[in-house]
């Protein structure tokens, strides 16, 4: 999990192209925020560049592009374990631009040769989607657990956290719903949705309907909301109610939480967490688990320690912290980072999965010669 290792020495100009190509495509497949797929490769012969484009990562959830740099730990993991499983061992070294506006990259990988890794989880990098449906309300198993604490670092810790309590239960679906409270929140979610299967194939970003978890008619419903004075009568004639129950309902068929603490915050730790977040996601993939991030609720708590939540937000999300340092035992200076529901679930169909863009979209090759 290490981050800024010293850079090789040996000129990396003997990685095969293909290798390159491999490692981009399942960098490809990691998750972002309601899967914009904000980043931008580069290869020059000596290493990998990856930069945000602001203009897909720009998100009201993604003060201080917090969203982003956890996407971007995700990347970075997704990068580590398919160049393992090819005998190449990646270095990351982060640099000053991490976090910033504009073109200059945020990170720089590096890769030397190394032993290919036996037990990969390159087959997990497939597998892995966000699943949005039900799933079948069976606990946690004891060694899937061992593995996933194992995964915690000196900066991160990984926490499986049952949702028996009605009050924590009650407490997510309050804040989960605030999505459709705020106007910023709200329409900056609805540019990503694709409303038909012909927007989700011609775009191949965003979150296509079927990834939803819900029907078609229940989408086609909320189409009129992107002008939000429509959502705010929805939210009157109970949307809201509505929307709760069926989150109350999804995180008690959970097997649990995974929940992501820290005791420090910044740009650095946030893509930590990513990394540590994907190795879970992976870990719980491969033992047959699906998982789906609580991003409002846990990034909602990071902001409203910023204080950029309205106070009515801020109550909503007062009562959150509270519960979750009592039920993780937290001490004063740890705070939650990221959280996702995960549990044993049937297989998503491929049209329930979300789609990505191609390589030509996202990475160019400056090695070739002109």
């Amino acid at each position: 999990m290490e981050l800024n290792r010293a850079i090789p020495n040996a000129t990396a100009a003997s990685v095969p192209i293909s290798i390159i190509h491999q490692v981009v495509d399942h960098a490809l497949l990691a998750p972002s925020g309601d899967n914009c797929q904000p980043w931008q490769y580069a290869w020059n012969g000596q290493c990998l560049r990856i930069s945000h484009v602001e203009e897909r990562g720009h998100h009201a959830l993604n003060e201080r592009n917090l969203a982003s740099e956890l996407s971007l730990g995700t990347v970075l993991t997704s990068i580590e374990v398919s160049a393992r499983s090819v005998g190449w061992e990646p270095a990351f070294h982060l640099t000053k631009a991490l976090g910033s506006l504009g073109n200059e990259p945020w990170v720089e990988v590096f890769f030397t040769p190394g032993a290919s890794e036996t037990e990969s989880l390159l087959s997990a990098l497939a597998q892995r989607c966000t699943n949005r449906l039900p799933y079948l309300k069976k606990p946690f198993d004891d060694e899937v657990l061992q593995r996933v604490h194992a995964l915690s670092t000196p900066e991160v810790r990984v926490r499986a956290l049952k949702v028996e309590d009605p009050a924590l239960v009650n407490s997510i679906a309050r804040t989960e719903s605030i999505l459709w409270q705020c106007r910023r929140y709200q329409s900056d979610l609805l540019k990503w949705i694709r409303w038909t299967d012909r927007q989700t194939l011609q775009s191949r970003d965003g979150l296509g309907w079927r990834q939803l978890g819900v029907s078609f008619a229940q989408v086609q419903a909320l189409r009129p909301a992107q002008w939000y004075p429509f959502q705010s009568v929805l939210n009157k004639l109970g949307f809201l109610r509505s929307y709760r129950a069926s989150t109350r309902h999804l995180l008690r068929q959970s097997a649990g939480l995974l929940v992501f603490t820290g005791k420090s915050f910044g740009p650095r730790i946030a893509v930590n967490t990513g990394r540590v977040a994907m190795s879970t996601w992976l870990t719980v993939t491969h033992a047959g688990y699906s998982a789906q991030p609580l991003s409002l609720s846990s990034l909602g708590l990071f902001y409203h320690r910023l204080g950029f939540m309205s106070e009515d937000q801020a109550t909503v999300f007062d009562a959150l912290d509270v519960i979750m340092r009592s039920k993780l035992e937290l001490p004063e200076n740890e705070s939650v980072l990221w959280m996702f529901r995960a549990g044993i679930a049937p297989v998503l169909g491929k049209r329930q999965r979300s789609l990505r863009r191609s390589r030509e979209d996202h990475f160019q090759d400056f090695s070739a010669p002109i």
